[in-house]
């Protein structure tokens, strides 16, 4: 696993042993994983977008910014960067920038981790294909049907009534999934993922159900860890992440999610996302490659997921799998609160009992990732209060109402 040595000293911290560069788009999650690194005396490198704050999370990582992960020059940018530093891994971790990284020129994918074969890339970049795993594996999946441009969308409507789902053959949260209701959303939603799609749209039947994952870390496919929950609240719903989420235990699910991982021999963490139909059945919705936005709940359940992936990097032994409380409620901090202001509908005294729950994943111990959540969250309430204000200032001023004397 682990690709080379670096050794260097900060006024704050001695880093012995490596250096790793972590990429993403300023995911929630990954200051978590940050944090981590540096208490296991890593030396983290951090490219995002965005501003990081030395009494934040630049107490963990040395902050570059980054141009966004969807311009044209950010593959210049990482190539850049990877001739100005050495760098044992690199770790991206959201799918674009795993693609961006997988395709750099050589030697440099060699430091990339996860790493991916053709035949994974081309389950992962194609959801048509991981279901066609799926069915052979004798994962369920829900019904599905090519869409032979706009013409055909009328034939899916007939078949599957309403409401059916449209999806791409890739996308990130959500990004490339379409849930209509009439014909009108049905031909918006296909135009739009048209643009967006590298290959034609398709349609799905709509299962109605409740959206379970399986989060999983994995050894060349092999499950060393493992954590099932269901999602209680979404945002933006419905296929937005979890922001309330329930943990439980069913062995059909458990395994169906680890005979995809192991199909798909992955190393690292990944994420496979169901839907439990009313039939109680579980139907395949996808795999994702990379951490997911409430690996917190695995951790407050009983299941650390994030020291040994960063134990894994090093490439030490890690721990037993452990077993994990089901049927606990867990509040995601700080996802909720952002939900909440981003709908207005913060504070509010029906949310209390969901306020007390989240307080098992407030980052208490550690001062620099609470101040960073909790920047986040001001910077986001200010923005919120910013808008709503300007909207009223642009509003017509309504007709007042004349008294009758």
């Amino acid at each position: 696993m682990r690709l080379g040595a670096a050794t260097c000293a900060s006024p704050e911290w001695q880093f012995v042993g490596m250096k790793i560069l972590v990429l993403d788009d300023n995911w929630p999650q990954t200051a978590w994983f940050i944090q981590e690194m540096h208490r296991q005396r890593i030396e983290v490198v951090y490219a995002s977008p965005g501003a990081i704050t030395a009494r934040g999370l630049g107490r963990y990582c040395r902050h570059r910014p980054a141009p966004s992960m969807r311009g044209a020059d950010y593959r210049q940018f990482l190539i850049d960067l990877l001739a100005e530093e050495a760098f044992d891994l690199v770790l991206p971790l959201c799918e674009p920038l795993q693609r961006v990284a997988w395709d750099l020129p050589d030697p440099l994918p060699s430091r990339v981790f996860p790493r991916a074969n053709a035949e994974q890339r081309r389950l992962l970049d194609d959801r048509r294909a991981m279901y066609a795993l799926a069915t052979r594996l004798g994962v369920p999946i829900p019904r599905m049907m090519p869409i032979d441009g706009a013409d055909g969308l009328d034939a899916v409507s007939r078949d599957f009534g309403w409401p059916l789902v449209l999806r791409g053959t890739q996308g990130l949260g959500g990004e490339q999934v379409r849930i209509v209701r009439n014909r009108s959303q049905m031909l918006e939603a296909y135009s739009a993922l048209h643009d967006r799609s590298p290959e034609p749209p398709f349609a799905q039947e709509f299962i109605a159900g409740t959206r379970t994952v399986v989060g999983a870390l994995l050894d060349q496919g092999s499950t060393l860890r493992a954590f099932a929950q269901r999602s209680l609240e979404t945002y933006p719903a419905p296929t937005g992440p979890s922001i309330r989420s329930r943990s439980m235990k069913d062995a059909t699910l458990l395994e169906h999610a680890n005979n995809m991982f192991a199909a798909l021999k992955w190393d690292g963490l990944a994420l496979a996302e169901f839907m439990q139909g009313e039939n109680g059945e579980f139907y395949l919705m996808e795999i994702n490659p990379r951490p997911w936005g409430t690996i917190q709940v695995a951790e407050v359940c009983g299941v650390p997921m994030i020291r040994p992936f960063v134990q894994m990097l090093k490439g030490e032994t890690i721990d037993p799998p452990r077993s994990y409380v089901a049927g606990r409620d867990i509040v995601m901090f700080p996802g909720f609160l952002s939900a909440r202001i981003r709908q207005g509908r913060f504070p509010r005294l029906q949310d209390l009992g969901s306020y007390l729950r989240m307080i098992r994943t407030i980052p208490w111990k550690y001062g620099g990732l609470l101040w960073h959540t909790s920047q986040t969250l001001y910077w986001l309430w200010c923005d919120q209060r910013a808008n709503t204000l300007r909207q009223r200032q642009s509003a017509p001023d309504l007709p007042r109402l004349n008294k009758a004397p």
